[in-house]
């Protein structure tokens, strides 16, 4: 199972990085099997990793987080061909999420 998950306080930010995240504490995408071939195959993870020098990927666990999420957002936004997928729409909405609740972006694929 990949999960793109947003924790929604600072409290909870911490908690993920120790694994003991509670009820409530994350808002999350869960992506089938298809959804992450569409999200993979869209070019946006390979920019995300070039831009901000970071290693999401097939059985990788990453993070975006502080002013990394701002760039993200932007890298996403970028009138690309990856715009139009709803799964590139929905890591968008995470994006947003973390920059709003001043948290992070974890992927955990």
């Amino acid at each position: 199972m990949k999960v793109i998950s947003v924790p929604l306080t600072q409290e909870a930010m911490y908690r993920v990085d120790l694994d003991q995240s509670l009820e409530g504490d994350l808002k999350e995408l869960t992506l089938s099997d298809s959804e992450f071939s569409v999200l993979w195959s869209s070019g946006v993870l390979d920019d995300l990793n070039e831009e901000l020098d970071l290693l999401i990927g097939d059985f990788e666990d990453e993070s975006i987080t502080g002013e990394r999420l701002e760039q993200a957002l932007a890298i996403t936004q970028q009138n690309k061909h990856y715009l139009h997928t709803s799964v590139v729409n929905a890591l968008a909405s995470q994006l947003e999420l973390a920059i709003s609740k001043s948290t992070g972006v974890f992927f955990f694929f």
